[in-house]
């Protein structure tokens, strides 16, 4: 490169680039040519190259958030409708808990805790629903152990049992449990039945099968089941036992002159010194009109001589 009185030209290397320059004659401008050279352009490659892929890695980036972004929404929407729809569905199952017309409880398993009781049920027990709601379930039986059995056997059969009211009253209901799933934990469904009529009533009929209506005693048939048991405890255990025969003298003659009304006074009378003479043990029986029977387990021939005695002078 020459140089002349009007212009100059400077060759210089900035970094990798060429640069030419030449000031332009009487103006105050100046010609800058440059030229790159090879390195400078392998260098731009390089970087250009860094500046796509970090752009591409930015891009998916992005890509990826959003992505997840999207459906993490779309898992809050599925999730609000999920409980939504299980609050509706518990609703629904609260309302024909409610509806039922049987008394029903809803347990806790790990602790025992009432959970959910209906109308019924609390009715059955005699308290407030919401006072139900911080009692354990063994509460309401007069028993824990028949409570505790239960549990070991759900899902097999109903149990009958007492039940303890509010206000410490029993009765008598029919118990059964199944063990459902729930979201939250496992629990006990227990179906409450009140049974004291049916209870009642049995123990009337029962009472009628078994004790004679006006002495209060075993009937024959019952005095003859509950003295053929005790034989065969007497022969097992190889002990002695007697058995007592008794007949009202002169019973007709009180019939035909003072009418059957004295004649059952007699036979209450009757009863009344047997139950008070005789042990609580002994099985005493009115046969049949006039006649007793008395079963004395455990009792040797003499001793039944003295209660034999006792009884006539009574």
């Amino acid at each position: 490169r020459q140089a002349a009185h009007n212009s100059s030209i400077r060759d210089e290397k900035l970094g990798k680039r060429l640069i030419a320059h030449r000031s332009v004659a009487n103006t105050a401008f100046s010609i800058v040519a440059t030229r790159s050279s090879l390195d400078y352009l392998a260098t731009w490659r390089q970087s250009t190259l860094y500046y796509l892929i970090a752009g591409s890695a930015m891009l998916l980036l992005a890509m990826v958030m959003a992505y997840y972004f999207w459906r993490s929404q779309r898992l809050a929407k599925n999730l609000q409708q999920k409980e939504l729809r299980l609050s509706a569905s518990e609703t629904r199952f609260r309302q024909m808990i409610e509806s039922m017309p049987v008394g029903l409880i809803l347990v806790r398993k790990p602790d025992l805790r009432v959970t959910f009781i209906n109308r019924l049920a609390a009715k059955m027990l005699n308290m407030p629903q919401a006072a139900a709601l911080s009692m354990r379930a063994f509460q309401f039986y007069s028993d824990k152990t028949q409570f505790i059995e239960q549990i070991h056997h759900a899902d097999q059969q109903a149990y009958e049992c007492i039940l303890k009211r509010n206000d410490a009253s029993l009765f008598w209901a029919s118990v059964s449990m199944a063990a459902i799933s729930m979201p939250e934990h496992e629990t006990l469904l227990i179906g409450i039945n009140d049974i004291s009529q049916r209870k009642h009533l049995e123990e009337q009929l029962k009472h009628r099968a078994t004790i004679d209506s006006l002495s209060g005693l075993c009937n024959r048939a019952y005095f003859i089941e509950l003295s053929s048991l005790e034989i065969q405890r007497m022969q097992r255990y190889k002990l002695k036992a007697c058995i007592l025969m008794l007949d009202l003298d002169f019973f007709k003659r009180v019939n035909d002159s003072y009418g059957h009304h004295a004649g059952d006074l007699v036979i209450q009378a009757m009863a009344k010194i047997c139950k008070a003479t005789l042990r609580e043990v002994d099985i005493i029986g009115r046969l049949g009109g006039e006649e007793f029977a008395a079963f004395l387990p455990e009792t040797r021939l003499d001793a039944a001589k003295l209660a034999a005695e006792r009884l006539r002078i009574a």
